[in-house]
């Protein structure tokens, strides 16, 4: 099972945005995307990586929630090319998909905390952030998810 969500980091021009996939079998960041949009593009090019690197079965579960880019036709068509099938939060529901979330709250103290990028650019390139979403995985505790290297 994949969970997939978007999130928003500062930069001087307004907001870069990231969309991850993790597996939640290894907890590692296995595909992502950051952008200055939060078009399907995103969120496609974060999925492709995903099945690039883990060339998922068919029947692979990829979760999310009911953000327009995930509902899109254009996604859902590439979600059933993959033999994949979507489960979606219910209206409402964020608790579903806490792993992302949480995920995200850990990267942003971890990397963004008190730092602003300049440009969607300078935050893409920026080799800690790199590292830490190739070479992460994301562990469960009682305090939260952490993001612990390789």
């Amino acid at each position: 099972m994949w969970v997939a969500d978007i999130t928003y980091l500062p930069v001087g021009t307004g907001w870069a945005y990231l969309a991850i996939i993790i597996d939640l079998y290894s907890r590692k960041v296995v595909g992502w995307a950051l952008e200055d949009h939060m078009r399907t593009e995103l969120v496609a090019q974060a999925f492709r990586q995903a099945c690039a690197l883990r060339e998922p079965a068919p029947g692979l579960l990829h979760h999310s929630d009911r953000g327009v880019q995930y509902a899109s036709d254009a996604y859902i068509t590439l979600l059933r090319r993959a033999g994949a099938i979507q489960s979606m939060s219910r209206k409402g529901n964020c608790w579903d998909n806490a792993v992302a979330e949480s995920f995200f709250g850990t990267l942003k103290q971890e990397l963004v905390h008190g730092r602003r990028f300049a440009t969607t650019k300078e935050a893409r390139r920026s080799e800690t952030a790199k590292k830490r979403l190739r070479c992460s995985t994301a562990s469960l505790r009682r305090d939260g998810l952490t993001i612990f290297p390789r």
